[in-house]
């Protein structure tokens, strides 16, 4: 098995992988040489949002071309009546836009006039269309001026009072189809005428339009007698058909030359000249006429070139704003799927950290002998490897908490009763013996449970170590201790030791037969009654010296002996550590007492003071 994999095949690494979510590392962030798949996942993402960005861009592109294309050909024109119909309507606003201004005095005929200014829709549709439109501008004789195109279509056709009364009035319906009539190229036309307001309403000019007959049966697809007074009126459009013409011979038109030169004359005429004096016209504004032609049955893609920015440009920015739409989807799913990637290398991440941490952990296991339980359904145990080997069951095992005493172990009810208190909520923790069938132990069980709002157990974790060395330790530690104990006991001279200061003292057998006193180890100031009264406060204060210091050091007193008599004694005291308490309490000396000079008792008795001297000693290299 790879390092950082989990055991699937062994049940207790895989119960205990699931119960290792807390002790799992913090996911690492991916490192720089990540795996093969993970670099392959996010080439693949990259790549798959670069395809649906370009397959966005190349519709947008090929609807475009063919909406364009559609508007160019004019096919759609020819087949649908509708659309023809709404590319008139929007075409009447741009003749409002497309405005020639002409300012002049007397021109030379032929020539152009001064001062004409263009509009910019109008130089736009020029520019682009320039075989398609005409500017016409003519003075009150009929000479030509100006025109961006000579060749132009018949003027033969009559028109009413009631046409040019509709366009002399202030309602919004300023325009007039006429026709059909045959063009210089014996083609049949309609003209449509659309007069130019001033904003006094007066009208300062016209425009003229032409077109096919095959068009102009397919405007006429949607229209209605609606009146009494036979108009029929385009619908939705607000345009009105005031007058039919008949068709006139083709050979009753002269040449292209003639044909504009009339189109000129009739801008000139009686008929035009009377409308034209109700303009109201001043500072020398002069008759203005715009002509748009095209022999074919693609004329009306003059129409739609003018309304281009309420048609196209409007496709168009639907287009780009479905592009938008497109390259944020992409963009967001790509986020997505690097989030959801990051997300499982993450996870991917944290699975091998875990695999690894619970490897280290089994192993730590092995090497502490220290085993792992957790509880399971129906109040079983389970119980990882080492568990197992400790107690000498079969890995795997499942059993109750009772299985803890070992395979071979005789404490069964000692277990029983403090596994029975744990229940009611007491701690368990539990030092025993017990046998797994090849040698006898010393186990430390120690759990920890977790119980429902009715205080019963519901689940529990705990551990299991075998503690057989430690316990051989401390017994060891005890016997040498005792041995010690027994040879300080058995010297032939004095000897005391105290864990500390004001501990308790322990005199072995030789200061009992010196002293005839056995002095209570727990009255510390016992003691002090063998000494001579002169000597006790300076004893007591180099003893506590002594203590601090923790170093070798001698002091002299004078000892009591048990026939009343005094005896001058120097101590050794020699420090050392015990195994138990607090630092302070394992300080300890050990005072070895010999008889310095043996008096009288009267001599000693009468004799002055003699002043007490610490010695001290070099430390002892020789540990006790």
């Amino acid at each position: 098995m790879d390092e950082g994999q989990i055991d699937k095949a062994s049940p207790a690494q895989e119960d205990l992988y699931a119960s290792m979510q807390e002790l799992v590392l913090p996911p690492r962030e991916p490192a720089q040489n990540t795996e093969l798949g993970s670099i392959t996942g996010y080439v693949i993402t990259l790549g798959l949002s670069f395809l649906v960005t370009m397959a966005t861009l190349l519709t947008v592109y090929l609807s475009d071309t063919r909406q364009e294309s559609r508007f160019v050909t004019g096919q759609s024109l020819e087949n649908s009546a509708r659309e023809a119909e709404l590319a008139l309507t929007q075409f009447v606003g741009h003749l409002e836009r497309a405005a020639v201004a002409v300012e002049y005095g007397t021109p030379t005929p032929g020539t152009t006039p001064p001062s004409t200014e263009y509009s910019p829709l109008l130089q736009r549709i020029m520019k682009r269309e320039a075989s398609l439109v005409s500017v016409v501008v003519s003075d009150r004789g009929g000479l030509i001026h100006h025109a961006s195109l000579p060749q132009m279509v018949g003027t033969q056709f009559e028109y009413s009072e009631m046409a040019m009364d509709e366009l002399r009035s202030d309602r919004s319906r300023r325009a007039v189809l006429v026709g059909p009539v045959r063009s210089s190229l014996g083609r049949m036309v309609v003209m449509y005428v659309h007069a130019l307001h001033t904003p006094d309403r007066a009208i300062r000019g016209m425009v003229i339009l032409t077109f096919p007959t095959h068009a102009f049966t397919t405007l006429l697809a949607p229209l209605r007698p609606d009146h009494p007074s036979g108009k029929l009126t385009l619908l939705d459009s607000g345009l009105t058909i005031l007058a039919q013409l008949p068709d006139r011979d083709a050979d009753a038109v002269g040449s292209s030359k003639a044909d504009f030169t009339q189109l000129a004359q009739f801008a000139a005429s009686d008929k035009l000249e009377s409308l034209l004096e109700t303009t109201g016209r001043s500072g020398g504004h002069d008759t203005l006429m715009i002509a748009a032609h095209k022999t074919s049955v693609l004329d009306l893609t003059i129409l739609v070139e003018m309304s281009e920015s309420d048609g196209l440009a409007s496709w168009r920015l639907k287009a780009f704003g479905l592009s938008l739409l497109f390259s944020a989807v992409g963009i967001m799913l790509t986020v997505l799927i690097i989030f959801i990637l990051r997300r499982s290398l993450a996870w991917r991440q944290q699975n091998t950290e875990m695999g690894r941490n619970i490897q280290v952990f089994l192993k730590a296991e092995g090497i502490g002998d220290l085993g792992s339980w957790t509880a399971v359904e129906n109040g079983k145990i389970k119980w990882s490897d080492t568990a197992c080997r400790i107690l000498g069951y079969r890995e795997g095992s499942i059993g109750p908490l009772e299985m803890a005493v070992g395979s071979h172990g005789t404490e069964a009810e000692m277990l029983a009763e403090a596994i029975s208190a744990a229940t009611r909520g007491a701690p368990l923790d539990l030092v025993y013996r017990s046998h797994n069938g090849s040698r006898e132990l010393w186990l430390h069980i120690k759990a920890e449970l977790v119980f429902d709002d009715q205080g019963k157990p519901v689940n529990g974790t705990g551990i299991i170590q075998d503690i057989t060395w430690i316990r051989s330790s401390e017994e060891k530690a005890r016997a040498t201790a005792h041995r010690f104990r027994e040879i300080l006991e058995n010297l032939p001279v004095p000897v005391w030791w105290s864990s500390h200061e004001k501990g308790r003292k322990h005199f072995n057998h030789a200061w009992t037969v010196l002293t005839g006193m056995r002095p209570d180890p727990l009255n510390p100031d016992e003691w002090m009654a063998a000494i001579h009264p002169e000597d006790r406060r300076t004893t007591r204060s180099l003893l506590q010296i002594a203590f601090e210091k923790h170093e070798p050091s001698s002091i002299r007193f004078r000892l009591r002996n048990v026939d009343g008599s005094y005896i001058l004694m120097t101590c050794s005291l020699t420090p050392f550590s015990a195994d138990e308490g607090d630092e302070k309490e394992r300080r300890g000396i050990i005072a070895v007492c010999m008889e310095d000079r043996k008096v009288q008792q009267k001599e000693l008795s009468a004799a002055p003071f003699i002043p007490q001297k610490q010695e001290t000693r070099p430390p002892s290299t020789k540990s006790t």
